[in-house]
């Protein structure tokens, strides 16, 4: 095999892109297959789609299980489904894996499952050498009428978009348990430990509330990357540029700390909690009072526009180019660490 290494984290979205290209879907049952900005994959059903989606835990955490049934189902709710199946396979540590601690997985996930209505429905359970620490790998199924299902390729330069809670909410939490946030101040110390139940990870209320006001054209979950690289992936999907705004992004006193401490930026940190939409400059007020009745924080950061326009960060009267993150902040601070 020959080519440079490449890091940790996604694969280069221009890779992944001429990947795709190479294998194409023939099947006509096939509503979404895989592409850039598309959360998970749909197949027609008879009245309704099939939404499908798997993603993997491998950073380091202590509650791996909450994270993979948010993070899936996340994925299925922007895509307009309900998440209702879970499929987990687990692969944990040979010489380090107890009774007890497999027992204490099965019990995490099937509390964070049942929290949401999800049932976990089977899987795979190994010991093995291939890995030092528990990796789990969770493949999520739901289902929506198929003329209500989001389909990320229907976004349209001039499509405002909006952007629920804040940046950087599950890499300011994970960075928050390590050993060098200890120098933070106490409080806010605390406070960004809890970010993975408060304001939480789960982007399944504001997704619903603006599926439910039929408000957007497109919704994206900002996971590895950040806001940055979602905003890229979701114009991508739709084949159009966009222009965001610095000041408009939300950044929390926890987050901004964090990121200060170890020198990244907060848009190019891992944001599961935040849900990124365009929503068609007509339908912005119903978007807004969607989720205001939600209880939901949001912010217009830009808007979807030509392709020829590029991917464009404006900060007061700055313009630059968006920001590339071919890894995510916090799998940059975990290589670095190592």
């Amino acid at each position: 095999m020959t080519g440079p290494l490449l890091p940790s984290g996604k694969i280069p979205g221009t890779l992944l892109a001429d990947l795709l290209r190479r294998y194409p879907i023939a099947d006509q049952r096939v509503l979404i297959g895989p592409g850039m900005g598309r959360d998970a994959a749909a197949l027609q059903m008879t009245d309704t789609a099939l939404v499908i989606k798997t993603d993997p835990i491998t950073f380091p955490t202590d509650d791996a299980a909450w994270h993979l049934v948010h993070i899936n189902s996340n994925d299925l709710a922007c895509q307009g489904a309900t998440p209702r199946w879970l499929l987990v396979t687990a692969l944990l540590p040979a010489g380090e894996t107890t009774t007890s601690s497999v027992i204490d997985i099965f019990e995490r996930l099937h509390a964070a499952a049942s929290s949401i209505g999800i049932v976990v429905i089977g899987g795979h359970t190994e010991v093995t050498d291939g890995v030092t620490r528990p990796i789990l790998m969770g493949t999520m199924l739901g289902d929506v009428p198929t003329p209500r299902l989001v389909d990320p390729t229907r976004a349209q330069s001039g499509d405002r978009l909006l952007m629920t809670a804040s940046a950087g909410i599950e890499g300011t939490a994970i960075l928050a348990h390590s050993d060098r946030s200890s120098s933070l101040p106490d409080e806010i110390l605390r406070t960004a430990k809890r970010y993975v139940e408060s304001p939480g990870i789960s982007v399944l209320a504001a997704a619903r509330a603006l599926h439910d006001a039929d408000a957007v054209s497109a919704m994206h979950d900002p996971t590895e990357g950040g806001i940055a690289t979602a905003v890229r992936e979701m114009a991508m999907a739709a084949e159009a540029g966009a222009v965001i705004s610095r000041p408009a992004i939300t950044v929390t006193a926890e987050t901004q700390a964090v990121c200060k401490l170890f020198g990244i930026d907060p848009l190019g940190l891992l944001s599961s909690g935040s849900l990124l939409a365009a929503v068609p400059k007509e339908r912005m007020e119903r978007a807004e009072a969607a989720l205001v009745d939600a209880g939901v924080p949001f912010a217009w950061i830009g808007k979807l526009t030509n392709q020829s326009a590029g991917y464009v960060l404006r900060d007061g009267l700055t313009e630059s180019p968006l920001p590339e993150f071919a890894v995510d902040e916090l799998a940059r601070v975990f290589a670095e660490g190592a």
